[in-house]
């Protein structure tokens, strides 16, 4: 093809052909989205998989939580607090690595 058969990209026949392709992109998508809203009723009904049963309720007294007699259980390896844990897994970490 010669230079001069190829159409100017700055012309406005082009400039308005690739805005005419965006518009239509876009309305597509929101065609779509709306659609897909449209048509996803089980999300939004009552007997979908799940459905509030009661609210929630603070309680009179509070609960105390009894750490396992003996030091047995899944509690007894964790430090009490966050940084105690956090220091811990550093430690082991640097350990493991040759």
């Amino acid at each position: 093809m010669s230079p001069s058969a190829l159409p100017d990209p700055l012309s406005w026949t082009e400039l308005l052909r690739v805005f005419g392709g965006l518009v239509v992109v876009i309305v597509v998508l929101v065609a779509a989205l709306w659609l897909l809203k449209r048509f996803q009723t089980g999300l939004r009904t009552p007997s979908g998989p799940m459905r509030v049963l009661a609210c929630l309720h603070v309680l009179s007294t509070p609960v105390e939580l009894q750490p396992p007699a003996g030091g047995q259980g899944l509690g007894a390896a964790l430090p009490p607090t966050f940084p105690d844990w956090l220091r811990r897994a550093v430690e082991q970490r640097g350990k493991a690595k040759p």
